[in-house]
C-alpha cells in the first residue's frame, strides 16, 4: 500500500471513529473572561492504597487501567456537558489518539467493559501506524 493510500485509509477510519464529535467542547463552567477559570479547583491524590483498589477493580472487571481512567474522565466531563466530545490520549512517541464519546442521553450509557473493548480492539490499534 502506498503512503498516499495509507493516509487516505487513516483519514477515512478516523472520520468514522470521530463521527459527529464537534471540534470544541462547550461546558457550563467555562468563563467568558480571558484568564479566568473555574472558581474551585480540587486536587486528588491517588496513593498506593487507592492505586491498589483501582488495580483490583480493573482485574475483577477485566478492563485496562486506561479504560478505567478514560471512563472516570468521561463521566466527570459529562457532568458539565452532554455534547459529544473526544479525549486526546498521549502515547509513547508523541502520538495522540482521540477517544470520542457520544453526546446526548446515549453518551452516558457506555460501560467500562464496552469502553475497554473500543479502546483495545479499535482506537489503540492506530498507535503503531501514526
Amino acid at each position: 500500500m502506498t503512503a498516499v493510500a495509507l493516509k487516505a485509509n487513516l483519514v477515512e477510519a478516523w472520520t468514522s471513529i470521530l463521527g459527529d464529535t464537534p471540534p470544541r467542547l462547550e461546558v457550563d463552567f467555562a468563563s467568558s473572561s480571558p484568564g479566568e477559570g473555574p472558581a474551585d479547583v480540587t486536587t486528588a491524590v491517588i496513593n498506593g492504597a487507592i492505586g491498589s483498589h483501582i488495580q483490583e477493580f480493573c482485574v475483577k472487571n477485566k478492563i485496562s487501567k486506561e479504560a478505567f481512567v478514560l471512563g472516570v474522565l468521561h463521566h466527570t466531563l459529562r457532568a458539565y456537558s452532554h455534547e459529544a466530545f473526544a479525549i486526546g490520549v498521549y502515547q509513547e512517541g508523541g502520538n495522540i489518539l482521540l477517544v470520542p464519546f457520544a453526546g446526548k442521553r446515549s453518551g452516558g450509557t457506555e460501560s467500562l467493559q464496552e469502553l475497554h473493548g473500543r479502546w483495545t480492539n479499535g482506537i489503540s490499534l492506530f498507535e503503531d501506524i501514526l
